[in-house]
């Protein structure tokens, strides 16, 4: 049999959805102004931060769900404002997984020694190409951050990966040899693809039928070399398959749940209204 996971493994043989992932959107508030960012600008100035007691009850129906894994998304959740809360969620949660998706900018220029004390936390660190590229999508000074960021997190020997959104600018440049090289190099041995998708159509999109092809013809050049690659677009690299990709809720401060996570607007229920098990029976066939 294929390398397949467990997750894949269910989605490929029970032909249904598995939400296996609930991503947090801990706070929107972010000091970066990303081009492209699906977060309205004024949201970002806000430094509201997800209730307690909401994150604890969420993530105890989760459970109920067989949902593992948890992601801490933004805006950036590594900020002095936001940390406090996810950190209590992991402390409570010592047997399930939860990941930071963050710019690196406050690991970079903080002391983070006390992330030792979580072994159950790790982190996507955003990269989208080279230095020159990186910049230009995520301002000056980004890719400085991520990879001091990384050099602290490699010497705490804490799992991290590198998050690489794709859009028309740098497809070419990261679905490359030499970048998949260069991180490598700088301790990265996981990479998660997205793809940049922004309702405003502003051109930056690739067409899926264009990324679906590059994507695999990469997978088949990088197979055999020391890094695992997984991807919102089209699932588990060893068996891409746009149709069983979407194993993600999203869930918003005020408890509205998603599964884009760049259209807020497509809500398919409210956690102060529904159960998340009732939500999900509204809307899929999921195992």
């Amino acid at each position: 049999m294929k390398n397949y996971s467990h997750t894949a493994i269910r989605r490929l043989f029970s032909g249904k959805i598995s939400h296996d992932v609930l991503v947090f959107e801990v706070t929107y508030h972010c000091t970066k102004n990303c081009r492209g960012c699906y977060i309205p600008k004024e949201k970002r100035k806000e430094k509201t931060v997800i209730d307690e007691k909401f994150l604890l009850s969420t993530i105890k129906q989760a459970k109920k769900l067989g949902i593992r894994n948890y992601g801490f998304f933004g805006g950036e959740p590594i900020s002095e404002h936001a940390i406090p809360v996810s950190l209590m969620a992991a402390s409570e949660n010592p047997n399930l997984t939860f990941i930071y998706c963050t710019n690196g900018e406050y690991v970079a220029a903080n002391d983070v020694s006390f992330f030792k004390n979580y072994p159950n936390i790790a982190f996507f660190l955003s990269i989208d190409g080279f230095e020159g590229t990186n910049d230009n999508i995520r301002g000056k000074g980004s890719y400085s951050s991520i990879i001091e960021a990384s050099k602290k997190l490699k010497d705490m020997r804490r799992a991290q990966s590198a998050f690489v959104t794709i859009r028309k600018e740098n497809i070419d440049e990261v679905l490359s040899e030499d970048f998949l090289n260069h991180l490598l190099e700088r301790g990265f041995n996981y990479i998660q693809w997205a793809k940049y998708e922004n309702n405003a159509n502003n051109g930056e999109e690739v067409p899926n039928e264009e990324l679906h092809t590059k994507l695999k013809g990469f997978r088949d050049k990088t197979m055999k070399m020391p890094v695992f690659q997984n991807s919102d677009i089209m699932g588990e690299f060893f068996c891409l398959d746009p149709e069983n990709s979407q194993n993600k809720i999203y869930l918003s401060i005020n408890g509205d749940m998603r599964i884009e996570r760049e259209d807020m607007s497509e809500i398919i229920g409210n956690l102060n209204e529904k159960t998340m098990k009732d939500i999900l029976d509204d809307n899929f066939e999921y195992s």
